[in-house]
């Protein structure tokens, strides 16, 4: 569902790229949740701004879910490099 709200929102286009998640290795995730978005929209959470947390559940879908449930973290790993100082 994280997924299907996240393609709502612009952060994951509709093939699954993503400079900020990893849905490219997905496809059935990516395609079970474009079908999900048309659907049970409804059921969608809330994200924030930048797509990375969800801010709260509808309660129909905390229903299903449970009261703990906790998405698959899919967030790309930062990776920066580092030069050495020249002092």
């Amino acid at each position: 569902m994280v997924c299907a709200a996240r393609i709502r929102e612009k952060h994951v286009a509709e093939d699954g790229k993503s400079t900020a998640f990893d849905y490219e290795e997905s496809a059935a995730v990516v395609e079970e949740s474009k079908r999900f978005l048309k659907e049970h929209a409804y059921l969608l959470p809330k994200l924030s701004d930048d797509g990375d947390t969800v801010v709260s559940w509808p309660s129909e879908a905390l229903r299903f879910l449970g009261e703990n449930y906790t998405p698959e973290d899919r967030k790309r790993p930062y990776v920066g490099v580092a030069s050495p100082s020249r002092y």
